[in-house]
């Protein structure tokens, strides 16, 4: 990952929560191997991810309740996540299952560990201010698993955002062509519950990506930090990307790029670099701006406050 600097500056207080509800991306699946502890800040504190040999997964809390080490420097022993410092032994639902000795367990010896699920090559736990339970979920993408796509490469950024200033992006019309040069594009913002969909007309549209012409976009965004983009046409590739804030005011974003097979490797890679190129034109804008609370918008800038007003359910 690498740290986008912004310009020295102050900025104007941000009143949305730093943190939204609903499932949030914080790795990639395979970031964690069979029986490997790997450790994580992100949601404003340090979590421990551990991968038993038979390939559960569990995400919790980073300090040991008994004496405080960051469990992060400790092993998988007996499908449980063993302390470096007094090496207790700590299950996947956070219980600690054995202290050295066999000494009697304090009912206090407990982990904090996170819902998590592993969907289309991410790592996402729940995350919900008022710890309320998990009422939707991240869709799988069926050419995650389709063996006529093929994985392209991963990307990853850290810089200065918010997570809903990313989101908001598919319901800013105007800067697909003030920032990205489109032309041509005639877009709808359809929300549905928890996610919404982005539909394009381009039927004489020219992305910047090698395609002209008719292309087919099928874009959706699910929850308050994850969204798909599926491209057919002169080149049929698919794009997921999640946006989780670490701590107020910085975002990890992560990515995944698959192509179909008929798309050679060398075009995949330069496909994928162009649109990175286009990343880092919205990452420029979104470290350097504040958030306007009551923008001064026009009829020319697409359905901003309908998505606020979406966006608005993941807050509380």
């Amino acid at each position: 990952m690498s740290l986008l600097p912004a310009a020295a500056r102050s900025f104007p207080p941000d009143p949305r929560p730093a943190f939204p509800n609903g499932w949030l991306g914080i790795g990639f699946t395979d970031d964690v191997a069979l029986g490997q502890v790997v450790s994580r800040h992100i949601l404003g504190r340090d979590l421990v991810l551990f991968r038993t040999g038979a390939g559960v997964l569990t995400v919790a809390d980073a300090y040991c309740p008994h004496l405080g080490a960051h469990l992060g420097g400790g092993a998988v022993v007996e499908d449980t996540l063993r302390c470096p410092f007094h090496h207790w032994q700590f299950g996947s639902d956070g219980r600690c299952t054995r202290t050295p000795g066999d000494r009697k367990l304090p009912e206090r010896a407990r982990l904090r560990t996170w819902l998590a699920c592993e969907v289309n090559g991410f790592i996402f736990v729940w995350h919900h201010a008022q710890d309320a339970a998990p009422s939707w979920d991240i869709p799988p993408h069926p050419i995650v698993e389709d063996r006529d796509y093929y994985l392209v490469e991963k990307r990853e950024h850290l810089f200065r955002a918010h997570p809903q200033d990313i989101s908001e992006n598919g319901a800013d019309f105007a800067h697909f062509e003030a920032i990205h040069g489109w032309s041509g594009v005639r877009l709808k913002f359809v929300p549905d519950g928890t996610s919404y969909r982005v539909g394009y007309d381009t039927s004489e549209v020219d992305t910047g990506y090698g395609d002209t012409g008719s292309v087919g976009v099928d874009s959706l965004a699910v929850g308050p930090g994850y969204t798909y983009t599926h491209y057919t046409g002169a080149a049929d590739w698919l794009m997921l990307t999640c946006y989780t804030p670490v701590d107020p005011g910085t975002v990890y974003m992560h990515q995944i790029y698959y192509a179909h097979r008929a798309v050679p490797r060398p075009q995949a890679k330069a496909l994928v670099e162009a649109v990175d190129c286009e990343w880092r034109k919205d990452i420029a804008i979104w470290q350097a701006k504040c958030y306007r609370e009551q923008p001064a918008l026009n009829d020319g800038d697409g359905p901003i406050a309908q998505f606020r007003r979406w966006y608005g359910q993941f807050y509380g």
